[in-house]
């Protein structure tokens, strides 16, 4: 039978309150990382190293086939006389797809891995196994991923950026029919970046990372003991924690996008 939509909405502020907790949670004892147990500090630099480390090739041609897509449209409108190539490629991967491809990247690779893990643990009884001997699992489990993720996407994003913009040099020079010298692109780059686009850029990936760890883990800790419910938690995992995702970078665009309004 279907719910009503009050039930619905009281669940979804229900999932609200519990991603919103365990996430401040996590970042209050994240904080004091020095403090937490030695077996935490090494669940989280194996998070870092699979979410991180593994993912650069990646990352690197994601990079590279965006800003090859970029310098090919700046091409075929016949901008790049203009002034017009630094303004988007500023706003296209710094702002915006940099941050968001990194977050896709980090949510295929260790978002559907940690949801298949925690959900094999709880199938196989090793969660409760935890309770009984009275170790919490959100603490457990949670927090060395949460950590390892938000790190590792943070250092993903600014890899992202790096690369892509390293290749609008070496792509433009190669597609361009009259292309701009390097010092030109150099120029108009430094003229729309500021340090306003760091922290956008750190917004968007620092708090994406901790909203997938947070959802990856609590789908598959609170997945049914069975192995067959292993699936649909991977799925409710990816989506929820994609919607999560975009909907915060929206949200940090048009925060940026009215503060440089009202500072115009």
């Amino acid at each position: 039978m279907k719910s009503s939509p009050i039930r619905q909405g009281a669940d979804f502020l229900s999932y609200l309150g519990e991603v919103v907790m365990l996430l401040g949670h996590g970042v209050r004892r994240l904080i004091g990382v020095n403090r937490l147990p030695p077996v935490m500090q090494r669940v989280l630099s194996l998070q870092f190293k699979f979410t991180a480390l593994d993912a650069i090739p990646f990352t690197l041609i994601l990079a590279l086939a965006a800003a090859l897509m970029v310098v090919v449209q700046l091409e075929l409108l016949d901008l790049f006389k203009t002034e017009i190539p630094g303004k988007l490629v500023v706003a296209v991967l710094v702002r915006e797809l940099g941050p968001l491809l990194a977050a896709l990247v980090v949510l295929a690779r260790s978002g559907t891995a940690i949801v298949t893990e925690l959900a094999g643990m709880r199938a196989s009884g090793e969660i409760d196994a935890l309770r009984l001997r009275g170790i919490d699992p959100y603490d457990y489990l949670v927090i060395p991923r949460q950590g390892g993720v938000s790190l590792a996407l943070v250092c993903l994003g600014q890899l992202f950026v790096v690369v892509a913009l390293m290749g609008v040099f070496l792509f433009s020079s190669w597609v361009a029919a009259s292309p701009p010298t390097w010092g030109v692109l150099l120029g108009q780059l430094g003229a729309e970046m500021s340090l306003a686009d760091l922290v956008v850029v750190l917004l968007k990936t620092l708090v994406p990372g901790h909203l997938i760890a947070v959802i990856a883990c609590r789908e598959g800790i609170a997945c049914s003991a069975r192995q067959t419910e292993i699936p649909r938690a991977v799925t409710r995992a990816i989506v929820r924690a994609l919607v999560a995702v975009v909907l915060w970078n929206v949200l940090v665009s048009f925060a940026a996008y009215h503060l440089l309004q009202v500072r115009g």
